[in-house]
């Protein structure tokens, strides 16, 4: 894997788009090719919340060479390719996995819907109301609303506590057709973006192929990238928060308890991550034992681990009758059970058979995943997007890098580091709820 960038006069900052390229570990002839846009929600303006997504859903809506929006569509479908794009907290996302014969083709097409989207008005005014649509279906999901809750808490001072978008921003402040254009102006710009392809074609190919398109043509941007800086403050606990959010319709109670962690960047995360398969396994997890095999009070539990630029953030979470969350009859319920895990883990840590099941399943997936060009695509071009560089470890070679050497003392360091009141948060959903009272009386033992 070598990068390919060109640079201006003033050190480390491109004038044109990024290329970083893998080969894959197949010869099956299939290429993923990944753009990222170096825009995400969280550089947009207060008055403009939800532009990046809905940036994302115009590029599909023509441009000067493909007026016709199916027409963009079709473009990849004539050629079998599978087409995707998503928008995150801290970039956006373009994907086209296809044929090696249609790299060429595939990039071309790719750089001009992103580079000149012609946002016609008239596709302006009917994508609104689909990404409102959107939204509203997003909004009857209760883990969605369940973990914006939670983020508002976790992230609270930062940028990062918003969500990427929703019903409400555009009725308190709807977008102006022309403040979306000229945002898209600003920030489409090709020295914004990295272009990650996996391929079986060689990088002397790929560069030609990359070349000919516009993510190699300079274009400056309308704002300067101070008009990026991000809000990073985060605001400090004294104690544990609660959040007990009534949903009708709801009948069961969904539970996220959440401890602030570290940021993408710290060596934290590594052991955090064993952790994570430690405690939510889907077999042999402890809450997979302890809730269902156990005691039978849930079907669904996990835990899950998320890193940003300056915090990260670890869940439990439940799914449970709402007879079940405090007490189940005469025994523990869901809370009282998790809440005896989480002091067991801050008191004893791990034991070693744990943490060897951990470290083969984290072995088993990382190789899995080895096998899916768009898994080698994503990882190399976020990395880039984030830290301006190729990584320094292939995907490949994660697990004897980060994981291989992982001790039971460093699992439980992380543990008596994160598992903390000033860093933990409880988050409840669901028609009927216990009192916070109630739920607060649970987790007293933790402080």
């Amino acid at each position: 894997m070598k990068p390919f960038q060109e640079t201006s006069g003033r050190a480390n900052e491109p004038l044109f788009s990024r290329l970083i390229f893998e080969k894959p570990r197949s010869d099956i002839p299939i290429t993923s090719i990944y753009v990222f846009c170096d825009i995400g929600s969280v550089h947009e303006p207060a008055n403009m919340r939800g532009v990046a997504h809905f940036i994302e859903h115009m590029c599909f809506k023509g441009t000067k060479k493909i007026p016709n929006a199916k027409d963009v569509l079709n473009a990849y479908n004539k050629i079998g390719a599978s087409f995707n794009a998503y928008t995150d907290k801290r970039l956006t996302c373009y994907s086209v996995k296809c044929q090696d014969e249609y790299d060429a083709h595939s990039l071309s097409i790719l750089s001009d819907m992103m580079l000149h989207s012609t946002f016609p008005e008239r596709e302006f005014q009917k994508e609104y109301k689909v990404v409102a649509e959107e939204n509203i279906i997003s909004e009857n999901d209760s883990e969605t609303v369940l973990l914006h809750e939670s983020e508002k808490i976790v992230y609270a001072g930062s940028a990062y506590g918003t969500p990427i978008d929703c019903s409400e921003y555009h009725k308190a402040v709807p977008l102006k057709y022309k403040d979306v254009v000229d945002f898209y102006n600003a920030h489409y710009i090709p020295s914004n973006m990295v272009v990650s392809v996996v391929s079986n074609l060689s990088l002397s190919v790929i560069k030609r192929m990359v070349a000919a398109t516009d993510f190699m043509k300079k274009r400056k941007s309308v704002l300067s990238h101070s008009n990026r800086t991000l809000q990073f403050g985060i605001q400090p606990q004294t104690g544990i928060q609660y959040k007990l959010i009534h949903k009708k319709g709801v009948s069961d109670i969904i539970l996220f308890i959440t401890f602030k962690t570290c940021s993408h960047s710290h060596s934290d995360k590594y052991p955090l991550n064993l952790l994570r398969r430690i405690i939510g396994g889907e077999l042999s997890g402890r809450l997979f034992m302890l809730l269902r095999e156990d005691n039978g009070l849930t079907y669904s539990s996990g835990a899950d681990t998320e890193y940003l630029e300056h915090l990260g953030s670890f869940l439990i979470r439940a799914e449970t009758d709402r007879t079940k969350i405090l007490k189940n009859k005469k025994k523990k319920g869901v809370i009282p059970v998790i809440v005896e895990m989480i002091v067991d883990l801050i008191k004893h840590g791990v034991n070693q058979s744990e943490l060897d099941i951990a470290k083969i399943n984290m072995k088993n997936r990382l190789i899995t995943h080895l096998e899916d060009n768009d898994t080698l695509a994503e990882y190399n071009g976020e990395h880039m997007i984030l830290y301006g560089s190729p990584p320094t470890v292939l995907y490949k070679d994660q697990y004897d890098a980060f994981y291989k050497n992982i001790t039971r003392e460093q699992i439980h360091d992380v543990i008596k580091r994160y598992f903390t009141p000033e860093y933990m948060s409880v988050c409840l959903l669901g028609e009927h709820l216990p009192t916070e009272a109630s739920v607060k009386t649970m987790f007293r033992v933790l402080g």
